[in-house]
C-alpha cells in the first residue's frame, strides 16, 4: 500500500502541475457496496502539459545520453 507520505507528495505534485495548467482534475462521487461515498479524483493532462512532457522527455533523453557515453568511455580505458 501507498504510505501516507507518498500520498501526501503526489497531492502536492498534483496541485504544483495543476497551478502550472498542465493537468486539470475532476472528482468523482461515487457510493461503495456498503453504502458509503468514495471520491475519486481524476486527472487529465492538459495541452500545456503534454508539451511540458516532450520538454521534459527531451531533457531526459540528454542527460540518459551523456551519461551512457560516460560509461562507455570508461570502459574503453
Amino acid at each position: 500500500s501507498t504510505s501516507r507520505r507518498q500520498r501526501q507528495m503526489c497531492i502536492r505534485d498534483s496541485d504544483k502541475l495543476s497551478e502550472e495548467g498542465y493537468i486539470i482534475s475532476q472528482e468523482d462521487i461515487s457510493e461503495t457496496k456498503l453504502g458509503r461515498k468514495r471520491i475519486r479524483v481524476i486527472y487529465s493532462i492538459t495541452p500545456k502539459g503534454r508539451e511540458h512532457l516532450i520538454q521534459l522527455k527531451e531533457e531526459y533523453d540528454i542527460v540518459h545520453d551523456s551519461i551512457r557515453c560516460i560509461f562507455e568511455r570508461s570502459k574503453s580505458l
